[in-house]
């Protein structure tokens, strides 16, 4: 715990000198942000954040010297480059970037950090492509002053304080040192900003966030959904903005890695947020979905659940934000006519999290842990079950009357039981439990029709 305090605050005081010293020599250097239409600044700015990030991440190494740490710094230090490179002359496409940072964070697998899932064929093809599309997913998110910066530290802090309760020292060390780092950089970040990460921060800090999720879970091998969901949780913020961005492009006619002014972020400003305000509801929402990982990591059920309310409720956030910003017209357009579409696909997760609601409920709020197996199993089964009793039942249409939809609930939850009892013989199942969960699924799935069918028809 010490060790990781002292990495934190010195790679915070390591980074703020940095950083300080080195906007000047970048602004001589004219290392400093272009001003074009595409992006947010309209001033330029210089990109001298990457190395405060860098120097303060490489301070880790002083109370963690082990060959995974080293390594990540090793692969920070090469993003750093890469990027440098891209700010300075330009040029290099997306998918030029993105090739070559799936060469540049291989290192990182012989060191032990990788992906644990069917090792080595299908572990390594993930392992690189969680590395390096998180560096380019932190590079999209840093659209906005301090959103990139602030979201790293929060996500590195969430990761600092997981990683001391499962035990892993050295992992906390590190994501203290990069949270420590990240924070300094924020500090020149924060609206509006003096400094900004460019490529050369943005690109290491994704990478190195990455590596630290998996490097932290590898211990939970033996359950593979805690070392997916946990860092997906962790990292929900820039993979969905990410996502975001490379839906809704295609949709207006645009190239899905081409730059612009319609991220999330920038859509939160339209609304009329100032980016003071946009940049704290991002470090909120970091901070809701980081600390359900962290307090979750440890029950499955839990963090399952964290996992689809955030995946449902994201979701939702962002489609009712398309209207707004640019190409705002033509997506409200697309999702007027997508709408039952839309709902459906957004009742999947929302169907999973009534039924891990009913049961935590049930019991409390902490699941037994011989129910665990038994939910484990069910979920997938009522799932399928309420979609196909919804698209049965008219749950799609137009016009739906609340009649109809109380029914198509009733008639979800019915079909599920009957599911279950062919499928399992209902052992170890609560009837209690299948009440609530009829309840939980009318409040959640009305509540997203009423939100979607108000965007669609309310002009």
């Amino acid at each position: 715990m010490l060790k990781a305090v002292l990495a934190g605050v010195v790679g915070y005081a390591v980074g703020v000198v940095v950083v300080a010293l080195a906007a000047p020599l970048y602004t001589r250097l004219r290392l400093v942000s272009p001003i074009r239409p595409d992006r947010w600044g309209r001033r330029s700015v210089p990109l001298c954040g990457g190395v405060g990030l860098l120097c303060g991440l490489a301070c880790g190494l002083l109370f963690a010297p082990t060959a995974k740490a080293v390594g990540v710094v090793v692969v920070a230090a090469a993003l750093f480059l890469l990027g440098t490179i891209d700010d300075a002359k330009g040029g290099l496409k997306p998918s030029q970037k993105l090739g070559i940072s799936l060469l540049l964070v291989a290192p990182l697998i012989p060191t032990g950090i990788y992906v644990n899932i069917c090792f080595p064929y299908l572990g390594v093809v993930l392992s690189l492509l969680w590395f390096a599309g998180m560096a380019h997913a932190m590079n999209l998110l840093d659209n906005m002053d301090g959103v990139a910066s602030g979201v790293g530290a929060v996500s590195a802090l969430g990761l600092c304080v997981a990683a001391l309760g499962w035990g892993e020292v050295e992992v906390g060390v590190m994501s203290a040192a990069l949270c420590g780092a990240a924070l300094a950089v924020l500090l020149f970040n924060f609206p509006p900003a003096r400094v900004f990460l460019g490529d050369a921060g943005a690109l290491p800090l994704g990478a190195t966030l990455a590596a630290l999720s998996v490097w932290a879970t590898w211990r939970e091998a033996s359950g593979v959904l805690v070392s997916v969901l946990f860092p997906l949780l962790v990292l929900g913020i820039p993979l969905l903005d990410t996502l975001f961005v490379t839906t809704t492009r295609p949709l207006r006619g645009s190239r899905p890695f081409r730059g612009g002014r319609d991220h999330i972020a920038h859509r939160l400003a339209a609304v009329g947020l100032s980016p003071r305000l946009v940049l704290l509801l991002f470090l909120g929402a970091s901070a809701v979905a980081t600390a359900g990982a962290v307090l979750a990591r440890k029950n499955i059920l839990w963090l399952l659940f964290c996992f689809l309310v955030v995946v449902s409720a994201g979701g939702v956030l962002a489609a009712l934000l398309a209207r707004y910003g640019q190409g705002g017209m033509r997506l409200r357009h697309i999702i007027k006519q997508k709408t039952a579409f839309l709902v459906a696909v957004f009742d999947v997760p929302l169907f999973g999290a009534a039924f891990l609601l009913a049961y935590l409920v049930r019991f409390g709020m902490t699941i037994p842990a011989v129910y665990h197996k038994t939910v484990a199993v069910a979920l997938p089964v009522v799932v399928a079950a309420k979609i196909a009793a919804f698209l049965l039942g008219g749950a799609y249409e137009e016009a739906l009357s609340l009649r109809r939809f109380v029914r198509c609930c009733a008639l979800g939850t019915l079909v599920a039981i009957a599911a279950l009892t062919l499928a399992m013989r209902f052992a170890d199942l609560s009837r209690l439990a299948f009440a609530a969960d009829f309840a939980f699924c009318f409040l959640f799935c009305g509540a997203i029709r009423l939100l979607l069918r108000r965007f669609a028809y309310d002009d």
